[in-house]
């Protein structure tokens, strides 16, 4: 499973890739859509709007599920230390 945000510098899916995403969001796939970039998709001209939209949105729901957890796991450690 995917742990989290990487920090390593990789470039945007082309829409190759983007496509790739779609179909292992569409498997429910969603550790094989985050390895295969969806973090980092942002929209291409190649990809029709709703491609575009669906993948957006995975992304932000994706992105906000990590703050999510982040803000989650500061309260903890805050917590601990009382």
């Amino acid at each position: 499973m995917v742990a989290g945000p990487s920090t390593s510098a990789q470039a945007a899916p082309d829409a190759a890739c983007a496509r790739r995403i779609l179909t292992l969001l569409g498997e429910g796939d969603m550790d094989g859509a985050i390895e295969a970039g969806l973090p980092r998709f942002a929209p291409l001209a190649a990809l029709d709007d709703d491609a575009n939209a669906r993948l957006l949105r995975a992304r932000d729901r994706l992105l906000a599920a990590w703050a999510a957890r982040e803000r989650h796991l500061a309260r903890a450690r805050r917590l601990e230390r009382i």
